[in-house]
């Protein structure tokens, strides 16, 4: 077969708009780093290596022999690689899928695909409770691993029945694993302890948080904000999210902001379009000023040039590290940002009704809102301006 046109290795090539190396194999790009690097060629010598295993994956599978499971992940894994980004980066479900791959493995990696079914898939259910997952996450990285031989059912490596018999494993129904346990459902934050935090946070962190107060916006949609993304006409504005959670849906995003968030964004409005709103290097500079009109002679204070890098952007990480320091500082219990998207849920919904908290939220589904309780973006520009 090395001789056809179609087993010929795939290209080590050049992605221009972020200079990194990738190759293109089934369809899908796997990203190798910078350009030219040393690591890139050495992770696409091995992306290739992969590339011949899944010939021989094929032939095996069309010949009657026996794929194992390892195989099988191996390869989807080149293709999650590929197929979960958003602008170039990874996304978070191609960490989970690879969480559930590693309880997979140990139990059945040796194993043939043909010889996995649903017992089989019911132990590493097992083995996933065991490790003190609760019941949502377990029901998620079972469905993962479901998926995951689905595709292989795609790429003609793995028989349709084999899928069929593991789509047939239902979920874990609330109540009935105690050893599978549900996350407690994310509270409201109260007032009084998001007004506790402010003497313990930079004026920028503390931006952000009033922002997110008053739109009940994501965490990760506030640290997403750039003044290319507001359109500031109109009474209430609009707020379009580069990316947000059900953008693959095709599904859209409008995050309406009304006078009084207006009014503290004007501050950072007056920076280049593409430019995040809210820099932690900003944060830094200001704690920094306020150190040295504190500090004693004889004290000496960081140099700022000599502390670790800081990027342009809040994370939704760091944004909710930065917060639970403040709790710590103020001697409360430490909330995090999402749970003030849910005290902006609570508020709308007693003052409006449910339905309209589920425009103002971006919910696709009424029942989402439910969670939050404790597309007419008329309606949800109509609200902002009262509220917002």
């Amino acid at each position: 077969m090395a001789g056809k046109p179609q087993d010929r290795p795939p290209k080590y090539g050049k992605h221009k708009a972020t200079g990194s190396a990738r190759v293109r194999i089934h369809g899908q790009d796997i990203w190798l780093g910078k350009y030219g690097s040393d690591e890139s060629f050495k992770k696409y010598e091995e992306a290739i290596a992969r590339w011949r295993a899944g010939l021989d994956v094929k032939i095996r599978a069309r010949s009657g022999l026996p794929v194992s499971v390892a195989v099988l992940a191996d390869r989807y894994l080149d293709f999650v690689d590929g197929y979960y980004r958003k602008r170039g980066k990874p996304t978070s479900e191609a960490s989970c899928i690879r969480a559930a791959v590693r309880v997979l493995l140990p139990l059945a990696g040796r194993m043939g695909v043909e010889d996995f079914g649903p017992i089989r898939l019911k132990e590493v259910r097992e083995a996933m409770i065991r490790r003190g997952w609760t019941r949502g996450t377990v029901n998620k990285n079972v469905g993962r691993v479901v998926r995951m031989f689905k595709w292989g059912v795609a790429e003609e490596i793995v028989p349709p029945s084999i899928h069929q018999g593991l789509a047939s494993v239902e979920a874990i129904q609330a109540g009935r694993r105690p050893d599978a346990k549900d996350n407690p459902p994310v509270q409201s934050v109260a007032i009084e302890d998001v007004e506790a935090v402010k003497p313990h946070v930079s004026s920028v962190v503390w931006d952000m948080i009033q922002v997110q107060l008053l739109t009940g916006a994501r965490p990760g949609e506030i640290v997403g904000m750039r003044p290319a993304d507001i359109e500031q006409t109109g009474e209430v504005w609009a707020y379009r999210p580069r990316g947000h959670k059900t953008e693959h849906h095709g599904r859209q995003r409008v995050v309406f902001i009304g006078p009084k968030a207006q009014l503290i964004l004007r501050t950072y409005l007056a920076r280049l379009p593409k430019t995040p709103l809210f820099s932690p290097r900003e944060a830094e500079a200001e704690r920094h000023a306020q150190a040295e009109t504190h500090r004693r002679p004889d004290q000496e204070l960081d140099n700022p040039r000599t502390t670790r890098r800081l990027r342009s952007a809040y994370s939704r990480d760091s944004y909710r590290r930065a917060i639970a320091r403040a709790c710590a500082k103020a001697g409360i219990d430490t909330w995090h940002p999402h749970q003030l998207r849910h005290t902006r849920a609570t508020e709308l919904e007693r003052a409006y009704g449910r339905d309209d908290a589920r425009v103002v939220l971006g919910h696709g589904d009424p029942k989402v809102t439910d969670i939050y309780i404790d597309k007419d973006f008329a309606k949800a520009r109509r609200i902002m301006g009262e509220v917002g």
